[in-house]
């Protein structure tokens, strides 16, 4: 069984919402010691030979990797895939259902736009995103701040897109159990990504937590570059107690991102690392 001191399972390329091809992600991760490579961009796998063939190239081992995006109580949830079969027919077509989702949304945003005075605001936010087709929020926010009708994200967040605000429309949901099951199906391993970030009461986490793990659900992310301080050692001790494998990974986006790629901590030796178990 191999053994790798440093893994990065969790980071985002120009297909979904980063800004570096998968070939720049793959060699900063080789620089900063990574033996171990996924690239997980929401909801979509059109980067994943591009960078299996960069890994392969710097002499690093890759898995296949998705970050599929779920709902649970009105709040997004993530699970990445690990390691599944990426022409699984099934998993491709529940992406592309997820990727539909999200661009009706985005079509419904332009319209309340256009009803109130703003027009080209579906074009505008097309440019602030790599993937036109994972239109979200943050792209018609920073297109709000371009054309000066926001100071910021947050400012365009607090008054236009967030929730209740005048171009808010709700998404289009996608329960965690059919993404848990569409991954396992595919051969691959569901992983809960940071499970510190989600802003759930305790019983309304434990709720959540259960439908993950009655739907086949076997491991989450412990070191990542979303948790805050002090999170990690909260994670560790759950999956300890709970006997559940773990992940890592630095959800890298773009420079300013929490954690470098790889650099988001070490997992804690004692735990079970996600890895052992892909086939």
């Amino acid at each position: 069984m191999k053994e790798y001191k440093r893994a990065d399972l969790h980071m985002h390329s120009i297909f979904s919402d980063g800004v570096l091809t998968p070939e720049e992600l793959a060699k900063k991760a080789y620089d900063n010691g990574v033996e171990l490579i996924s690239l997980t961009d929401h909801d979509e796998t059109a980067g994943l030979e591009r960078m299996k063939d960069a890994a392969s190239e710097l002499g690093m081992d890759f898995v296949t990797g998705c970050e599929v995006s779920t709902d649970f109580a009105h709040v997004p949830i993530h699970i990445v895939g690990l390691n599944f079969d990426q022409k699984n027919e099934a998993l491709q077509n529940l992406l592309k259902d997820i990727r539909a989702k999200r661009f009706n949304r985005a079509l419904k945003m332009a319209e309340k736009f256009e009803e109130l005075g703003l027009h080209g605001a579906l074009e505008g936010a097309r440019e602030q995103a790599a993937n036109s087709m994972l239109l979200a929020r943050p792209h018609f926010a920073d297109w709000l701040v371009k054309i000066g009708k926001a100071e910021d994200r947050q400012d365009a967040f607090r008054k236009w897109v967030g929730t209740g605000k005048p171009a808010y429309v709700p998404r289009e949901t996608t329960p965690i159990a059919a993404a848990v099951r569409a991954i396992s199906d595919a051969g691959g391993i569901p992983v809960l990504a940071h499970p510190g970030r989600y802003p759930l009461k305790r019983w309304a986490f434990d709720e959540m937590f259960a439908q993950f793990t009655a739907a086949g659900g076997k491991a989450f992310e412990v070191t990542t570059g979303s948790h805050k301080p002090g999170q990690a050692e909260i994670y560790a001790k759950m999956a300890e107690k709970l006997g559940f494998w773990v992940s890592t990974g630095s959800d890298f986006h773009f420079e300013g991102s929490p954690a470098q790629l790889g650099l988001q901590g070490d997992l804690p030796s004692n735990l079970d690392p996600v890895w052992r178990h892909f086939s």
